[in-house]
């Protein structure tokens, strides 16, 4: 509930790809675990892929409890302080009767499954997979935090803040990308924390996995809530996120010099999938221009 959750902040990383909608279970005992009331959960994410809006939806539930930040794994300085931190928020947050869960980066678990695999057996913990399909549209809410400074990208706008924030602030919604080789490294980053979360999930032996998108999740937000209910295997509530989204879904709306960007990333053929989005009819005009190494290196 929302009172229990008192903590202050929430913070940022790179950010992933994206995938379907699926709920993996095993047979028998396994498929037993996935039945019923979840005992906890946690959302294996990188950064900007709407996991605070996701998160602050299930902060409200009256059921489960979510520290604040909704990521309280952040001063773990190992994998073993981030398992030890986490059975300790389990077993506050069941001792009141409440289902525990946060967000998880790949980092405080690759490497060592052993000891998250103890973890997950001990409290059935089942995992949230969210990702972000398009690299560029990541890279341009990170390059709003990381080249311009800009919080407001970082993990979304009130309801109020988010209706006049634009035209309060139109520096903040429309720009120019003026560090290009930076803006190209965002993307390479994108795509590697996506195949990052997909290592999270593959490297523990989660009872059960709900693989969740960003981009299904702006196409409808009810539909993938009421997915998160089922899969966690409690009541819907008709609760709304804390955060809304800061930019326009369009890269043509956001960059001013979207065109020059799009021409200049066009000729690296790991990153030409996603400059396009026909759906708001924003499409690379120059489609001439040699690949650029520097550009299409991920180093």
């Amino acid at each position: 509930g929302e009172g229990t959750n008192t903590e202050l902040g929430a913070q940022f990383a790179p950010e992933p790809d994206s995938a379907v909608h699926q709920v993996e279970t095993g047979s028998g005992d396994q498929a037993d675990a996935c039945s019923g009331p979840c005992e906890s959960f946690l959302m294996g994410f990188v950064g900007h892929s709407g996991s605070s809006a996701i998160m602050s939806t299930l902060w409200r539930h009256s059921m489960i409890e979510i520290p604040w930040p909704m990521e309280p794994l952040q001063k773990a300085r190992s994998s073993a302080m981030a398992a030890q931190m986490t059975r300790v928020k389990f077993d506050a947050s069941i001792e009141k009767g409440l289902k525990p869960g946060f967000k998880l980066r790949p980092g405080h678990v690759l490497g060592a499954a052993d000891l998250w695999n103890q973890l997950v057996s001990t409290y059935k913990t089942r995992l949230i997979v969210l990702t972000r399909d398009n690299c560029f549209k990541a890279a341009i809410g990170l390059y709003t935090i990381r080249a311009r400074f800009d919080l407001s990208a970082q993990q979304g706008l009130s309801a109020k803040e988010a209706e006049t924030h634009c035209k309060e602030n139109p520096e903040s919604c429309y720009y120019d990308v003026t560090n290009l080789r930076f803006f190209a490294y965002l993307m390479h980053i994108s795509k590697h924390g996506m195949n990052q979360v997909l290592a999270l999930r593959d490297s523990v032996q989660w009872p059960c996995i709900l693989h969740i998108t960003y981009e299904d999740y702006v196409r409808d937000n009810a539909e993938v809530m009421k997915k998160i209910y089922d899969f966690l295997g409690l009541e819907a509530e008709d609760n709304t996120p804390r955060f809304e989204k800061a930019l326009s879904d369009s890269p043509c709306v956001v960059l001013k010099n979207y065109q020059e960007v799009c021409a200049s990333l066009w000729g690296c053929e790991e990153l030409r999938p996603y400059l396009e989005d026909e759906e708001h009819n924003c499409v690379c005009i120059d489609k001439s221009r040699e690949p650029d190494p520097v550009l299409c290196s991920y180093k």
